[in-house]
């Protein structure tokens, strides 16, 4: 499909005056390597996070009907304009069903003859539809008072959830408000596209703490995100002998909300459910090199299944002394010092 060139109105003054805006990508860096920066733990964020920044005002005027509308023969009034107020990925972490929160409005002149209202994701790598909701139309008065001659503006607002499928990672989608005279939202109709975005596709985590105490109980902490884990709701930490081949254990995750995690990775939608903290007994197999954990989201409960998988850098095992003191009298030798050894855990 063509892209789209959309208008918005700004005040100047007791002006409005439209301008021309180019579709914008929202796209996360990538993380080269396998260490990733850590999330600022002191920035606060809700677990639904907005994907991208429409900060205009929030008007917009009529956009001609060739560049916005499809399948119809327009004819009286042409206005066609939207706006969206706010898109967010959300998350259900009972189910691992992504959905796309989305809210706005859109006018249509010809609403009395179209009065079907859908909205509708497109996935525009692949070129075809992702899933539709049809909208329940929301009071919006503010609109009517810039469009008071369009038919229907009080009630042009929407605020839809649309489920999400689990392959969509890295893709570019589109989100359309469409008005249609046919009762499943296809027939002759009135579409609005909003500017493209992208869903991010990058599989990040970090390893925040491991501490082990007197009982010998190892706690392993830490954060894992990426929307190429849709659908999987298992969540477990693996303990690995990479040098031997073979796993030692794994525990399933409680989740741990991670706001700060949601806040650098506003674009994953497991992000403020992405924490973990998970017990091991230590046994001598965690003494010695080349120990892994590995993050893993999974759709089986058992920690197996289709999986997607966070490899942490082998831990440094470490082995130090010192040498404090020594006296050679009376033909013996007095030495003092320390030896410490994770061998020793």
């Amino acid at each position: 499909m063509a892209k789209k060139t959309h208008y918005k109105l700004y005040k100047r003054g007791k002006l409005w005056c439209s301008a021309l805006i180019a579709v914008a990508i929202l796209s996360t860096a990538l993380i080269a390597g396998q260490q990733t920066a850590k999330a600022d733990t002191n920035t606060a964020s809700p677990q639904q996070v907005q994907l991208f920044d429409q900060s205009a005002p929030l008007q917009s005027p009529a956009v001609s009907p060739e560049r916005q509308a499809n399948n119809t023969s327009i004819t009286g009034d042409t206005t066609n304009a939207a706006y969206l107020d706010n898109c967010q990925l959300t998350i259900d972490p009972a189910t691992g069903q992504a959905s796309l929160q989305a809210s706005g409005w859109q006018v249509n002149g010809q609403s009395n003859q179209q009065p079907y209202r859908y909205a509708i994701l497109f996935d525009n790598t692949t070129n075809s539809e992702i899933n539709r909701q049809q909208i329940v139309a929301q009071a919006r008065p503010d609109v009517q008072q810039v469009y008071p001659a369009v038919p229907n503006s009080a009630n042009t607002g929407f605020n839809v959830k649309i489920p999400l499928s689990n392959d969509l990672a890295g893709h570019t989608v589109s989100l359309i408000a469409r008005y249609s005279d046919d009762a499943t939202g296809e027939g002759h109709h009135t579409d609005y596209w909003f500017a493209p975005f992208k869903i991010d596709g990058t599989n990040v985590a970090s390893l925040d703490g491991i501490v082990n105490d007197q009982e010998g109980i190892l706690t392993v902490s830490g954060w894992h995100a990426s929307n190429l884990a849709l659908g999987r709701k298992y969540h477990y930490i693996i303990a690995f002998y990479s040098s031997q081949g073979h796993e030692i254990a794994r525990q399933q995750v409680v989740p741990v909300q991670r706001p700060d995690v949601a806040a650098v990775y506003p674009a994953i939608a497991n992000a403020g459910n992405a924490g973990f903290s998970v017990q091991f007994q230590l046994s001598p197999e965690y003494s010695r090199d080349n120990i892994q954990f590995i993050s893993r989201w999974t759709d089986d409960p058992a920690g197996n299944g289709d999986a997607v998988d966070y490899w942490f850098n082998p831990l440094a095992k470490i082995n130090r002394g010192n040498l404090d003191s020594w006296n050679l009298s009376d033909g013996s030798v007095t030495v003092s010092g320390w030896h410490a050894n994770d061998a020793t855990a």
